[in-house]
């Protein structure tokens, strides 16, 4: 099996990575293709809460890649 890679994005906050996603949908139907078809290799997704020296609060998202 060929493959090869179409796109790649680095989002660094949440709204990065929603239009990633809607870039990959929107990719993907215009070459024809069913979301359904769309794959995610990944072992996990995790919402982390981080406490920041400051005191204040940071959320990252941690992904797992699957081996």
């Amino acid at each position: 099996m060929t493959q090869q890679v179409l796109e790649r994005w680095m989002p660094s906050n949440i709204a990065e990575l929603r239009k990633a996603l809607d870039d990959i949908m929107h990719y993907v139907g215009s070459e024809g293709g069913d979301m359904d078809t769309v794959y995610v290799d990944l072992r996990d997704l995790a919402l982390v809460r981080e406490m920041l020296t400051d005191g204040s609060i940071a959320f990252n998202i941690v992904v797992r890649q699957n081996r």
